[in-house]
């Protein structure tokens, strides 16, 4: 087998006879081509000798420190900035730019403000996931609806839309009765919670339990298996865990309890016109009707005579 070339540097490349072309050949020691100034010839550039063919560039002012490479490992093609960011241009005007921190931004002033950490992610103008304005996420509007979007298999969004409902029928539950079932408890939230220091700043908070709520309303409450021994008691499960392991928390989506607290309200509205209706009767003279009447009845008054005895 041949030894491998000496010459590196530009050279006419013989690889397809039928169309041959200009490449730029590397030693295989270093591996590299650098992009410099003529002033910077003779610096040491101080880098590690690559396994594959790697481009540098540096810059002008700290040639050595702030320089970009690309290379490809054999499984991927590698761009990387060291001492600074990484800036995407379009007709000379910035899109994208990748901080030092990690942060993508559609905007250098974005992400400089961005009190964010590593892999932070900020879009002026918007995220969209299909090419649709109902889609997009924003802090301004977009389109004409909204597009139901999710965080694993939660809805952020809760569509009413009657077409995406069938076996409609009036409600037979009995909302004020759910209501009594339910325990209202007050809590801190435990160190397992991510937020739970600045959260239990706050005092004391006021809420519900979603293992005893799945009993009552099991439709709002978003758990990996609502039948499980152990989380159905609050306990440490081997066997509903995330990819770190950790516990899959249950969750109450008490959006959509919402329809049950209105029919609440109808059913507490009935019953105050139940009251309100027999409050008139007693006010319009009702009662002192009802009591003549019996008093001039022969079979009440045999059996008030009767009892008195």
């Amino acid at each position: 087998m041949p030894a491998p070339p000496t010459y590196h540097g530009f050279k006419r490349l013989q690889g397809d006879e039928s169309n041959p072309t200009l490449g730029i050949v590397v030693d295989n020691t270093s591996r590299a081509v650098h992009v410099c100034e003529a002033a910077d010839v003779d610096t040491d550039w101080d880098v590690t000798a690559d396994t594959n063919p790697t481009f540098y560039v540096h810059s002008a002012t700290n040639p050595a420190t702030e320089y970009g490479t690309l290379r490809h490992d054999a499984t991927n093609l590698i761009l990387d900035a060291v001492g600074g960011g990484i800036v995407v241009k379009l007709g000379g005007t910035e899109h994208w730019r990748v901080t030092t921190a990690g942060v993508l931004s559609s905007l250098a002033a974005e992400a400089a403000n961005a009190a964010t950490g590593t892999g932070g992610l900020i879009a002026t103008g918007g995220i969209a996931f299909t090419d649709v304005a109902n889609a997009w996420i924003d802090d301004a509007t977009h389109g004409s609806g909204t597009t139901t979007h999710y965080i694993g298999n939660q809805a952020i969004t809760t569509s009413s839309d009657q077409r995406l409902k069938v076996d409609i029928e009036d409600s037979q539950a009995r909302a004020t009765e759910i209501f009594r079932s339910l325990r209202v408890v007050d809590f801190n939230w435990s160190e397992n919670y991510g937020a739970h220091e600045a959260y239990n700043q706050r005092g004391r908070w006021t809420g519900l339990l979603a293992q005893e709520m799945v009993g009552v309303v099991p439709y709002i409450i978003n758990a990996p298996d609502k039948n499980c021994v152990a989380c159905l008691a609050g306990l440490d499960c081997q066997e509903h865990v995330d990819e770190e392991g950790k516990p899959i928390n249950w969750f109450v989506q008490y959006d959509h309890l919402v329809p049950m607290v209105v029919k609440g309200i109808q059913e507490m509205d009935a019953r105050i016109l139940d009251l309100e209706k027999g409050q008139a009767h007693f006010q319009n003279g009702w009662l002192k009707d009802q009591v003549r009447d019996a008093m001039n009845d022969s079979k009440f008054k045999d059996w008030l005579k009767a009892e008195l005895v």
